[in-house]
């Protein structure tokens, strides 16, 4: 039963989510921003890869955080200020199960966005492989295919009546993954940053722990001082491990300290990979991070949402 009850609530988020205008303009626009980057003149020719790398997935990652901060409010917030908590606090289902709901919904359509932005980096690394000349059939196909789901997913609205924003999302994540196919086929393997990979998978991980923070914030706050702890969480996370460093001496007390809160450096492995360093040594704490945050988030927003019963009840 409760499975159940889980899928219905991670289905329909994921609906009011791919529907949202914004997750589309955010799809596209990481793409778009994607496509720009690669397209600069590099400013140093021995650096080229790695400044490319740096820029690329520093995007993807802000594009992805901010589709999850207006993602809580819409699918949490929202719900709450429009009364639908309460309504679905009336019927037998836990308050765990619905934040897990929208957590899990949260995930996967801001997975699609990273999965597509990942992609797409692949195909700039390979399309911008050499500082000098860039490849020209490589920058067209990934400027048409993704254009072309865009222009699909409209006819589709306009002829059948049926949602934009849902099938332009799928679309243009079909045109990029097309690109990649195409690319991987017929071009230099050996072009591709492979080596960015394990880079990828250390920010969805910090993704996974940014989007439980945004669940917890949208649980506390209305929209736009969730929005605002949203911002604080993700500055947070950019200064904490440096503070901590000037303010406890001990590793042992930084390390306690560091658990509960967001550290995005500890999944920023692209200074390793620039240097030559394997990056898998940094998976397992990350990994333990991500999952320690989002049972933190999740127990905490539960709690909040039990005692909003409470005094309503009351």
């Amino acid at each position: 039963m409760r499975m159940g009850q889980l899928a219905a609530v991670t289905g329909t988020s994921v609906r009011v989510l791919m529907a949202d205008p914004l997750a589309t303009v955010l799809h596209a626009g990481c793409l778009g921003g994607m496509l720009f980057m690669g397209c600069l003149p590099t400013i140093s020719n021995t650096e080229h890869s790695r400044i490319l790398r740096d820029q690329c997935l520093s995007f993807l990652f802000l594009i992805v955080c901010l589709f999850l901060a207006f993602g809580a409010v819409r699918t949490v917030t929202d719900d709450l200020r429009r009364g639908a908590g309460d309504i679905l606090a009336s019927r037998p289902l836990p308050n765990w199960v619905l934040l897990t709901g929208k957590l899990m919904a949260l995930l996967a359509v801001g997975g699609l966005i990273f999965f597509s932005g990942a992609a797409a980096y692949l195909c700039v690394s390979e399309f911008a492989f050499d500082a000098e000349v860039l490849d020209a059939t490589g920058v067209r196909l990934m400027t048409v295919l993704p254009l072309a789901g865009l222009i699909l997913a409209g006819l589709r609205s306009w002829l059948l009546r049926r949602p934009f924003s849902v099938a332009a999302g799928l679309l243009m994540n079909g045109g990029i993954v097309l690109c990649f196919g195409i690319r991987l086929a017929s071009g230099v393997r050996d072009h591709f940053d492979w080596s960015a990979l394990p880079a990828l998978a250390l920010l969805a991980l910090g993704a996974c722990a940014f989007a439980a923070c945004a669940l917890l914030a949208a649980t506390l706050f209305d929209s736009f001082l969730a929005l605002g702890a949203c911002l604080a969480v993700f500055f947070l996370g950019l200064v904490a491990d440096e503070s901590l460093k000037h303010l406890v001496t001990s590793p042992e007390l930084r390390a306690v300290l560091l658990a509960p809160l967001p550290d995005w450096r500890l999944f920023w492995a692209l200074d390793d990979i620039g240097e030559g360093l394997s990056a898998s040594a940094r998976l397992l704490p990350a990994l333990s991070q991500a999952v320690l945050m989002s049972l933190l988030s999740l127990s905490l927003a539960s709690l909040v949402l039990d005692r909003r019963d409470i005094h309503g009840a009351l």
